[in-house]
């Protein structure tokens, strides 16, 4: 081949190759100039052939042959396939695409668009009939959709209204089961246990409510047959033989101590002459008495939590073992009850060391009012001192009772309930706190407000922040910003600052535009805003024992309540005020200051200095941690590295990294070999390192157990 003929040849190709780049560069651009005469056909045969070399373009042509219902080829599920293709194309288009893209208007929010305008029509199709397969197809399919949730309420609700309208448990089962993340579950959870409950027990008889009783004891309904059992046959029953044979036939029933205290009631009108050993001798099975006696005669001794190899139980002041070491780990007693652990299950024992709730529980909180709240499988209940389920195991939380109520979380809004389970204040509110002198804090919609017991609005839901009443009034918060109302919602001072401290001797710190001042219980400012604000002096703000911290510019110094300055503001800072004295810090160094004169009485040589506590004070003097009194002579010496007062005289201190204890006096009470402390009852301390624990008492000042 001459190189005249290879020129021609080459010369055909390329031509050749340009007149098939330019055909297939004109395809999107026809499709569209199609789609304007809703020449669909033509479009489509345009779009596919383009889709090689223009992916995006053709794909979100597709999409609106696909999304338009006035031709053949109308068809959703494929639309919204096409317009997810064309959005993952967008971002890798090459730069031919992308400048055809460009010329017809294509970008992201133009794909945005339509992938909106897809999902709303797939939508609006999907509950046009409020058909559950339709419904389940559009969830499943459209997984991208911002409308699945929706169609999600939408399919559940329709699945609940069917679930009723059949009238069964087993129907509310299946749909529990079938359905475990809908929004209904806390409506339809309580209907199906009800209606289970009404079908299991429809004969009425003492066998029935015993034989659910029995087969169903996590049943919320379980006390509800226990107690129609016990009613059934007892009510209108006056006679001892009643109530006896009802204890002996059902021993576990949840009723069974009151049965008891029936029958030594009627005992004792039927034979006044008889005495209580006369009784416990013809009853002996009759323990219910002797039970409450011992934890009575309990209830003021102190158990503390030993261990024994990797296991927990009790010990008394005295070092003797009360409670063997068979726990995972145990908590200290509240109310007579303490919290145990069992393989990862939580019950309650007794100081007699009875499981009076064996250890069933995921959670369990420490008694409070004679209740305590229990939680099992996320869900939680409340039980009584006797392990009785008071409130069934159906709220996502449930908060300790405050003046006879208990915050509630139904699993979408907070409510009120009282000792009994019954809803006082319905579930309506996004937070919810604890009821204090008869009112408590609430929000809806991100806006606080005040109610009171009955749930009625005694501050409106207006504030962006809002605390309880303390003193008669409120602090409140509007647009960043704090005001001070009071009971009947009056602004005793305009939400107008930048911060309002607690009420502390008819004073609370008011801070704006950088000052702070003093306001008295009328709202009325008693000391000027002259003195600098920051997030030190609001730490520091409040009057203690009728003197308050300020700030000049640099300086700190201390007014009294009128205002008066009693320390000049010359120091660097200046720590808690305690005893008539207060810590200043000058040239870097700290000493005391006496309130009274004014006057500095120990030198400014510490590297740190605490408040003074019963005319001692902790300081820190060359790396060293001691103890000094008012004179400014050291107590404790200088060999610790940390110390702390715990009362009576008794110090934890650190040398040499390990912890001992010692008294005013610096001697050595425990041996410095401790790792970790905890203090208890503020009386004692439990020191422990790998192989030992030691307990301390602060009151005795001896150790009563170590091991």
């Amino acid at each position: 081949m001459n190189n005249k003929f290879k020129r021609t040849f080459w010369l055909f190709i390329c031509l050749a190759l340009f007149v098939v780049f330019n055909l297939r560069a004109g395809l999107p651009e026809k499709g569209f100039e199609a789609l304007k005469i809703f020449d669909y056909f033509s479009a489509k045969k345009y779009f596919e052939k383009a889709h090689k070399h223009y992916p995006t373009i053709s794909s979100y042509g597709l999409a609106l042959i696909y999304s338009r219902n006035d031709n053949p080829f109308y068809n959703l599920d494929s639309s919204y396939s096409k317009i997810l293709e064309s959005r993952e194309y967008y971002p890798l288009q090459q730069k031919r695409e992308f400048k055809t893209s460009k010329k017809l208007a294509i970008d992201s929010l133009t794909l945005v668009h339509l992938f909106n305008r897809i999902e709303v029509l797939a939508f609006e199709k999907a509950v046009k009939y409020l058909d559950i397969d339709t419904l389940n197809h559009f969830i499943s399919y459209y997984t991208l959709s911002t409308l699945v949730p929706a169609a999600i309420i939408k399919r559940d609700s329709l699945a609940y209204r069917l679930a009723l309208n059949q009238k069964s448990a087993s129907a509310l089962k299946e749909y529990i089961s079938k359905y475990p993340q809908s929004k209904f579950l806390n409506e339809a959870r309580p209907k199906y246990e009800k209606m289970f409950f009404v079908e299991e027990t429809r004969e009425g008889t003492a066998d029935a409510f015993s034989r659910f009783a029995s087969n169903y004891p996590q049943s919320p309904y379980k006390e509800q047959a226990e107690l129609k059992l016990y009613k059934l046959l007892t009510d209108g029953k006056a006679d001892l033989t009643t109530y006896f044979n009802f204890i002996q036939k059902y021993p576990g029933n949840s009723f069974t101590d009151e049965a008891w205290q029936k029958v030594y009631s009627i005992y004792r009108s039927e034979k006044p002459q008889n005495t209580i050993p006369d009784f416990l001798t013809e009853f002996p099975s009759f323990i219910f008495k002797e039970r409450l006696m011992e934890e009575y005669r309990l209830e003021g001794v102190d158990y503390l939590p030993y261990k024994q190899g990797e296991l927990w139980g009790f010990i008394n002041v005295n070092g003797e073992i009360v409670v063997e070491a068979k726990y995972d780990f145990v908590e200290t007693f509240s109310e007579g009850m303490a919290i145990v652990s069992n393989k990862g299950k939580l019950g309650y024992i007794t100081k007699t060391g009875e499981e009076l709730v064996p250890p069933i529980y995921d959670e369990a909180e420490n008694f409070h009012n004679s209740l305590a709240v229990v939680g099992e499988n996320g869900k939680f209940g409340v039980i009584d001192r006797k392990g009785k389920m008071q409130i069934a195991l159906s709220y996502s939380e449930i908060a300790d009772f405050s003046e006879g109520l208990a915050v509630a979380f139904d699993g979408q809004f907070y409510g009120y309930i009282n000792r009994t389970g019954a809803v006082i204040i319905p579930f309506r509110f996004d937070e919810a706190g604890e009821f204090r002198n008869g009112t408590a804090v609430c929000m809806i919609n991100e806006m606080y407000g005040i109610i009171d017991s009955a749930g009625n609005e005694v501050i409106p839901f207006y504030y962006d922040g809002i605390e309880n009443f303390y003193n008669g009034f409120s602090r409140v918060r509007k647009n960043d910003l704090v005001g001070l109302i009071n009971k009947e919602g009056t602004l005793i001072l305009p939400a107008d600052f930048d911060e309002i401290g607690p009420f502390s001797h008819n004073r609370a710190l008011v801070s704006k535009d950088g000052k702070i001042g003093y306001i008295n219980l009328q709202g009325r400012i008693v000391i000027p805003l002259i003195y600098k604000s920051g997030p030190e002096i609001v730490l520091k703000s409040g009057f203690d024992n009728g003197y308050a911290i300020v700030k000049s510019s640099s300086y700190f110094g201390i007014i009294d309540s009128s205002g008066k300055r009693i320390v000049p503001l010359l120091f660097e800072d200046i720590g808690k005020i305690s005893e008539g004295v207060a810590p200043i810090k000058k040239s870097g160094k700290w000493g005391y200051v006496n309130l009274n004169s004014g006057k500095i009485f120990i030198k400014p040589t510490f590297e740190k200095a605490l408040s003074f506590s019963k005319d001692k004070a902790i300081v820190v003097k060359k790396g060293s941690t001691r103890v000094i009194d008012k004179t400014g002579r050291v107590v404790i010496p200088f060999e610790n590295e940390a110390i702390r007062e715990i009362e009576n005289g008794i110090f934890v201190a650190t040398r040499s990294g390990k912890i001992g204890i010692v008294d005013g006096a610096n001697a050595e009470l425990v041996p410095f070999e401790y790792d970790k402390y905890v203090l208890l009852k503020e009386r004692y301390l439990r020191l422990s390192n790998a192989a030992i624990i030691l307990w301390f008492d602060n009151k005795t000042k001896k150790v009563f157990w170590k091991g």
